[in-house]
């Protein structure tokens, strides 16, 4: 009654804060989006204590992060319950290649992971990238990975290495002038 009472009266964030603790996160988030200037961090919050306490399902919370477009802690959400398509979309939309990648890789969908993160200049994911193709036997791709790592011109610990890979690919190609 009282988290009622603060609603009532335009103290959205107390009754929020009241409602949260009675375990009514349904309500504790109508509160919030009711504000006159939402606090995304708060919502994102509560959907996830929400969310983890079993109160809210997928969709449930999806709802509300999607009100401040929150599509990375959807995607988290999503990749908790395995639904790595409807993750991967959400990390999508917030420009987390990355985690998009990593939810194809549980998908199964090791080509377009690898795709995706050939396409990033993280060099922890170009070089996931080259891994995940010199597994298929996609030499090519993987020696292109380790190309534009060896661009980046940061200290590179097994160079040498790297750079043997791509000469002796070039060679199998008969591209004799790159391998050069």
């Amino acid at each position: 009654d009282a988290a009622r009472a603060w609603d009532c009266a335009g103290e959205h964030i107390r009754a929020s804060e009241l409602y949260e603790t009675v375990g009514q996160y349904h309500d504790a988030l109508e509160s919030l989006m009711r504000t006159e200037r939402v606090e995304v961090a708060e919502v994102k919050r509560v959907v996830l204590v929400a969310h983890e306490s079993g109160a809210l399902k997928a969709e449930e919370c999806f709802r509300y992060l999607q009100d401040i477009e929150s599509h990375d802690v959807a995607g988290d959400i999503y990749q908790r319950e395995g639904e790595w398509e409807r993750a991967a979309n959400c990390f999508q939309s917030a420009g987390l290649l990355s985690k998009q990648a990593e939810c194809y890789e549980r998908m199964g969908q090791m080509v377009k992971a690898a795709d995706l993160m050939s396409t990033s200049d993280s060099l922890g994911d170009l070089r996931r990238a080259a891994e995940i193709y010199v597994n298929l036997g996609q030499r090519i791709q993987a020696a292109e990975c380790y190309q534009n790592i060896l661009r980046a011109k940061e200290n590179v610990e097994d160079c040498i290495q790297l750079l043997r890979f791509c000469i002796e690919v070039m060679e199998e190609e008969g591209d004799w002038l790159s391998a050069a």
